[in-house]
């Protein structure tokens, strides 16, 4: 590997650092999508915007953090997630490292179209970053080195902490 390292950049190693300093400093990303037309909330909405949404920089432009249960995503999810970028954001959807995803620049007219399109495919949950957005590895499910189904563990964790309102964390008393 190393040999071919050195026979790229011998051959070819200035030019392409240029090529990428060129495309580093011209890229920027796209405003994000037009407001779509005005969609009525669903419910849940405005716990979901009190807990799910934050102010960017830019004027009228939102982060939207998309609470993934355990982590859990499908391929069907994803999909829709990828659309929901583009419809909603600028095409970009970032994976966070609590197993959750960030849509940046979201209109604030988009925001109920937003939250009932992520309810439509069960990805609508408010309380991100609080105790019920519990993350786990797959554990023994998918890891060969694991000795335990950690996933079934914190399934069970979250359902509990769902259903007790004693965990002060808003989701169960709504």
């Amino acid at each position: 590997v190393l040999e071919q390292v050195a026979a790229v950049d011998a051959e070819r190693g200035e030019e392409l650092r240029q090529e990428v300093r060129t495309m580093v400093a011209e890229y920027r990303l796209p405003d994000g999508a037009a407001s779509p037309a005005a969609a009525p909330s669903v419910e849940g909405f405005e716990a979901w915007k009190r807990t799910n949404v934050r102010a960017q920089k830019q004027p009228d432009r939102w982060s939207v953090d998309i609470r993934v249960p355990l982590g859990d995503v499908t391929s069907e999810e994803l999909r829709a997630l990828a659309r929901l970028a583009t419809e909603f954001g600028n095409g970009t959807l970032r994976a966070t490292n609590d197993q959750n995803f960030v849509l940046p620049s979201v209109a604030t007219a988009a925001l109920p179209a937003l939250h009932a399109a992520l309810a439509g495919i069960g990805l609508a949950d408010p309380d991100v970053h609080t105790i019920t957005d519990v993350v786990s590895c797959p554990g023994m499910d998918f890891c060969s080195l694991a000795i335990t189904r950690s996933m079934g563990v914190a399934e069970r964790i979250r359902t509990t902490l769902i259903a007790d309102p004693a965990t002060g964390n808003g989701f169960a008393a709504e």
